[in-house]
């Protein structure tokens, strides 16, 4: 763990277990820790994904080029769509998939509630993504709280459950 982030705290039990943190998670990236941004699976008429609250609006305003990415890694895959690595000289950014696809508007996928279904495969994907990769520490929010509606009591468990010692939860 980088030195002066944070306080790390069990969430877990067992030999690896998530640790807690307070504090901006962009100061994580501003460091070279990779990140992770709730993301919808959805995107507009001209094939962008709408980042339109919460992360991943800050992550599109910092990075435009992100919309057009995403957007086209929506549209490939639709329902599928996995987490996305994303990556610019010293920022590493994991974009995670929370809000599901909205099949009739595809562009308001954004305005929709999260899904734990959804938020399950998306960490199963990220803690197998980080593996493969070798990314070491990893700093994620509490994905689907926020503008996803869904409370803490019902995503830390999933969180929990698949991420280990190399996660850090920074609210």
């Amino acid at each position: 763990r980088e030195a002066g982030l944070c306080r790390c705290h069990k969430l877990c039990s067992g030999d690896e277990v998530m640790k807690f943190a307070r504090g901006d998670i962009w100061d994580w990236s501003e460091r070279g820790i990779p990140i992770v941004i709730p993301v919808n699976i959805g995107w507009n008429a001209k094939g962008h994904n709408i980042m339109g609250r919460g992360l991943a609006r800050q992550a599109a305003q910092r990075y435009p080029v992100l919309p057009r990415f995403l957007g086209l890694k929506c549209t490939a895959a639709r329902e599928m769509t996995p987490v996305v690595w994303w990556q610019q000289e010293h920022t590493s950014l994991l974009l995670f998939p929370v809000k599901p696809l909205n099949f009739e508007r595809p562009w308001l996928s954004w305005q929709s509630d999260a899904s734990l279904a959804l938020i399950e495969r998306s960490t199963e994907q990220l803690s197998r993504l980080v593996a493969k990769h070798s990314l070491g520490m990893v700093a994620l929010p509490l994905v689907g709280c926020g503008n996803g509606k869904l409370q803490r009591s019902e995503v830390l468990p999933i969180l929990e459950a698949h991420l280990g010692d190399d996660f850090t939860l920074v609210e």
